[in-house]
């Protein structure tokens, strides 16, 4: 990092009194979940765009056209983030005390960061979308042609954000070695002022470019949902007031609206279990900034948390979108692959 570990005096960190097991634990743990999540993503991406009659047919629908959004966003963020995990980070930083397996250099953790930020914030704001297009089509009726009026600006928008976020926090150097990825800190750690080589004034960086954003996607799903929950509550009262002739045709009707309604919950909750450690985690340690004494334990455990459980949204998402568990899904991939390999020999005859 310009400057290596002899040239500076270490500054307090909340991972100092981590142990060399500790440390090792979190530099690895977030390696096979991520997997487990690229496997997910890459099925659902390759479920809509694997072959020419599936992007003809899934490509038409905007659910799916969400799906291969946030599953590419996925895929960026598992993998740079989660499975590099600490590879990317400088091999002479300051910071080898608790970090493990660093073998990179400025340019990697620029590269990881950027990445992390682009992928991270579009998977946030897709299931921000998706959550908002289970809102328009269940309670107001959308159809395709209406959603598509939108549609165009609400991609522009995400990926607009992720790019110019992670563009503007490359530029201000603020992609720096932490706990367990390169991401959004001072260098060295808890610096202050002249004190610190790169990453000055991160902390309204990180508010304005991480926090708030994960803030305001959780508002848009947190309204939409309870919208959404509203809604079916007063459809279910209003049909046990329906005479029988009409229940019947009615009934239809509400059926598809709960199975739609408990998808949209399932991808709202998968979110939820894997993004909320990671916010813990992150207003933790800005906590204890503030604090002479902090618990090294509490942030240990928080930390290994956030490493196995937030890189498992992939995996979520794809067990949600197939209706599967994780042993059915794999069956299904199989069977999708085989089915695929039968119709590609029987082609070539």
């Amino acid at each position: 990092m310009n400057n290596t570990a002899q040239d500076i005096a270490p500054l307090l960190s909340p991972f100092d009194n981590f142990t060399p097991v500790q440390v090792k634990f979190v530099s690895v743990a977030s390696k096979v979940p991520a997997l487990l999540s690229l496997w997910g993503s890459i099925f659902i991406i390759y479920d809509i765009i694997g072959t020419e009659h599936s992007r003809t047919k899934r490509l038409k629908n905007a659910y799916h056209r969400m799906m291969l959004g946030l599953s590419i966003s996925d895929c960026i963020f598992s993998f740079f983030a989660w499975f590099l995990s600490t590879w990317p980070q400088p091999k002479d930083t300051i910071h080898s005390n608790f970090l493990w397996g660093n073998v990179g250099n400025d340019a990697t953790c620029d590269a990881q960061g950027f990445m992390t930020q682009m992928g991270g914030i579009s998977s946030i704001y897709y299931t921000a979308v998706l959550s908002l297009y289970y809102l328009l089509f269940v309670k107001y009726s959308w159809k395709e042609k209406d959603f598509q009026k939108i549609e165009p600006f609400l991609h522009f928008a995400v990926i607009g954000f992720a790019i110019a976020s992670a563009t503007t926090l490359l530029v201000k150097g603020l992609f720096n070695p932490a706990m367990p990825m390169c991401y959004i800190n001072r260098y060295p750690f808890w610096c202050d002022g002249e004190e610190c080589i790169r990453g000055a004034n991160d902390h309204i960086f990180e508010y304005a470019l991480f926090i708030t954003p994960v803030a305001i996607a959780l508002l848009v799903i947190v309204i939409s949902m309870s919208t959404l929950v509203v809604h079916a509550w007063i459809q279910e009262s209003k049909i046990r007031r329906l005479s029988k002739p009409s229940l019947q045709q009615t009934d239809r009707r509400n059926r598809l609206t709960k199975i739609v309604f408990k998808r949209a919950l399932r991808y709202v909750g998968a979110y939820i279990l894997t993004w909320l450690p990671g916010v813990a985690f992150t207003m933790t340690v800005l906590a204890a900034e503030s604090k002479e004494n902090f618990n090294s334990d509490a942030i240990f455990v928080l930390a290994a948390f956030t490493c196995i459980i937030t890189p498992l949204n992939g995996l979520f998402n794809a067990m949600i979108y197939t209706e599967s568990t994780i042993s059915s899904l794999l069956k299904k991939m199989k069977a999708r692959l085989t089915n695929e390999s039968i119709v590609s020999t029987a082609s070539g005859f």
